[in-house]
């Protein structure tokens, strides 16, 4: 998603990114270089007594990615004020982020706002190969966020993954591949979450 975002703020579009990092050394870096990107983070949440969580990215022979990830979030984070998106908005979510229970009030909301206001959704779930194993945890929320979407987007693994699962297979037939092609208003905003 921050790549996304970050090539998306780089051609002058406005966009937003509502997240959560540490307010350490490597959340300065990631809030410094957002900014730099033009992806404002003003909706994101910086807190005190954790660290930001990274995800490491390595190369094989093949210049197949693996993954390794490290996570000190907070169990619980405090209520902080939400955007309230518009019709022009454009929403796009996905990764473990949007799974993990701690953190389904804040994506609900947003959804919810999404929702209401009929922004473009846009879901990717962005499974990645280590996270094979937690992935029929999270099975039922993979589908509310697809039901969600107006658009749902996957690479190779993300529905490789999906395919092989009982209860996907008869949604899965039924999404059909399609190539969207959309000018945004001058005045759309994309937000991240």
């Amino acid at each position: 998603m921050v790549n996304a975002a970050v090539s998306l703020g780089r051609s002058g579009i406005d966009i937003f990114l509502i997240s959560e990092f540490g307010n350490d050394p490597i959340g300065n870096i990631i809030g410094s270089f957002l900014s730099n990107n033009r992806v404002h983070s003003d909706w994101s949440y910086r807190y005190n007594s954790n660290k930001t969580s990274i995800a490491m990215a390595f190369l094989d022979a093949n210049k197949n990615a693996s993954y390794s990830f490290y996570h000190d979030i907070p169990v619980r984070l405090p209520d902080w004020n939400l955007p309230e998106l518009t019709h022009d908005d454009v929403l796009l979510f996905g990764s473990f982020y949007s799974l993990r229970q701690q953190r389904r009030n804040i994506v609900t909301q947003v959804l919810q706002s999404a929702h209401q206001s009929q922004a473009v959704i846009l879901y990717d779930p962005n499974i990645r190969k280590s996270q094979h194993g937690e992935v029929e945890t999270y099975l039922v929320q993979v589908i509310k966020n697809m039901h969600r979407s107006t658009i749902v987007k996957g690479s190779d693994d993300d529905f490789f993954i999906f395919s092989a699962r009982k209860y996907l297979k008869r949604f899965m037939r039924r999404l059909a591949i399609i190539a969207l092609i959309f000018s945004l208003p001058v005045a759309a905003r994309i937000w991240f979450l």
